[in-house]
């Protein structure tokens, strides 16, 4: 089951807006699908009415297209791109560091809160991004932003292996 509470909580999946009158019309982006609808009951009961569509069109789509639907780029080319972006977050850090006269590039304020925040952020920019009409690529770019972030976040904090059991539970509420 989808909780709805997710996606009709501030700030907007669709539009980012978190401002006063959140549940009120005309408050969010014109191209936000809560933009004519009001209270959080009436973007809840919009939200039931078209789910299942979406998620119906989205399965049919993916149950013909799983076999045809590639990769653009490779693993390895994909993880060279976020070394390099990782490479550049560390230059700029170091950077920011020396520049202040610190020895340090380690920045011990810098907690995995920290660190999911910053994602959060860059996060929040992919989404008003995609939701503004621009180009998936600035969104793209923003996603490979967090990516690296994360990776930052690991190296610095520690990654868990993942277990190796792919059982998936569906809620069927």
């Amino acid at each position: 089951m989808i909780c709805s509470a997710d996606l009709l909580t501030g700030p907007c999946k669709f539009c980012g807006y978190n401002g006063p009158g959140y549940y009120q019309k005309y408050t969010h982006d014109r191209s936000c699908p809560w933009f004519r609808i009001g209270s959080y009951n009436d973007q809840e009961a919009h939200l039931t009415k078209i789910l299942p569509t979406i998620l119906k069109t989205y399965f049919e789509w993916r149950k013909q297209n799983m076999d045809t639907v590639k990769p653009q780029e490779t693993l390895e080319e994909v993880m060279a791109k976020v070394k390099t972006e990782r490479e550049f977050q560390d230059a700029c850090v170091s950077d920011y560091y020396a520049h202040h006269g610190k020895k340090s590039a380690v920045d011990p304020s810098r907690t995995v809160a920290a660190e999911i925040l910053m994602m959060d952020k860059y996060i929040h920019d992919a989404q008003a991004a995609w939701a503004h009409g621009a180009t998936d690529e600035k969104a793209l770019d923003a996603i490979r932003k967090v990516v690296a972030m994360g990776i930052r976040c690991l190296q610095f904090h520690g990654c868990p292996e993942r277990g190796l059991d792919c059982t998936y539970v569906i809620d069927k509420e």
